[in-house]
């Protein structure tokens, strides 16, 4: 089918929001669903990869001249993503994928950088799509977005914003939730 008309049909959207999208289609919906509007390639994926590892090296690369340093944290954050589970200790089967993806991601946006917890959006995508330049392409995509990207920026306005509106629709949705979520002090 058509992806550009069918996969943004109203009946189509509706039908994500209510059912979601099924675990076995969703590495190949995902990418078709988000997009590649930053018309990324996988030679820059390659190169910010082969910039990531240098940084990596005793050495370094030299002086960074934005958050590229950050990417020294992707390490110790992938032993702490879904821990219980393993996938992504040291010497788990999909390690090795996420940091590849949260390092170019750091190279990529260098104004970001890495920002603890975004291994968990990371490695969703890991999990689900075909390739690391796939998972990246999509995490890159997605942040690229005022929405996510206000999670992950220092600026506090926009993401005061967002947490206001969430705090509205928790209270307007599920009231006994929120009700609980305000007795234990949670915001």
């Amino acid at each position: 089918p058509n992806w550009e008309v069918v996969g943004r049909s109203k009946k189509v959207q509706t039908f994500w929001r209510v059912k979601g999208i099924c675990p076995l289609a969703r590495g190949a919906v995902w990418p078709l669903a988000i997009g590649n509007p930053l018309h990324l390639n996988r030679d820059l994926f390659q190169i910010l990869g082969k910039r990531a590892r240098l940084a990596r090296a005793p050495m370094g690369t030299g002086p960074a001249f934005g958050r590229e340093g950050t990417a020294r944290l992707v390490q110790t954050d992938l032993e702490r993503t879904w821990a219980h589970l393993g996938l992504f200790h040291s010497d788990g089967p999909y390690a090795e994928q996420l940091q590849d993806v949260l390092e170019a991601y750091c190279f990529f946006r260098p104004d970001v950088g890495y920002v603890q917890g975004m291994s968990f959006q990371a490695a969703l995508l890991v999990l689900h799509c075909q390739d690391s330049f796939t998972a990246f392409t999509c995490l890159a995509n997605l942040l690229s977005r005022p929405f996510f990207l206000s999670f992950y920026r220092d600026k506090t306005a926009p993401l005061q914003l967002r947490m206001q509106i969430y705090d509205r629709v928790l209270q307007h949705n599920l009231v006994d939730i929120h009700k609980l979520f305000r007795q234990l002090d949670v915001s």
